[in-house]
C-alpha cells in the first residue's frame, strides 16, 4: 500500500485496473483487481453488483468451484479481508 504511493507506474496500473474490472470475466481476476483497488482505497461502489453477478456466472465443473468462491468472498469483505490488512499493515512475523 504505502510505499507505492505517488509512483506513477502504480498510478497508471490502478488506472488501468478501475478501466477493466467492470469487463472482466473471469472471477478470479475480479476478485485479484477489487482486493487490489481496496488496498489503495479505491474500491468501485459497485464492487459488491460486480461480485453478484461473478458468482452467478456458469463456469466449468471444478470440484467446490475451485478458488472461486474463496477469492470472491475475500473481495467481498472490503477492507475487512485479511489480504487487505496484510497488504497494508504487512505479514505478522
Amino acid at each position: 500500500g504505502q510505499e507505492t504511493e505517488g509512483n506513477p507506474l502504480v498510478e497508471k496500473s490502478l488506472q488501468y485496473v478501475e478501466q477493466t474490472a467492470d469487463d472482466t470475466t473471469a472471477a478470479a481476476s475480479l476478485a485479484y483487481a477489487l482486493l487490489g483497488l481496496t488496498v489503495h482505497g479505491r474500491r468501485p461502489a459497485k464492487a459488491d453488483a460486480l461480485i453478484t453477478a461473478a458468482l452467478a456466472k456458469p463456469t466449468i465443473d471444478m470440484g467446490a468451484s475451485g478458488p472461486r468462491r474463496p477469492l470472491l468472498a475475500l473481495a467481498a469483505l472490503g477492507d475487512k479481508s485479511p489480504l487487505v490488512e496484510m497488504a497494508r499493515t504487512g505479514v505478522p512475523t
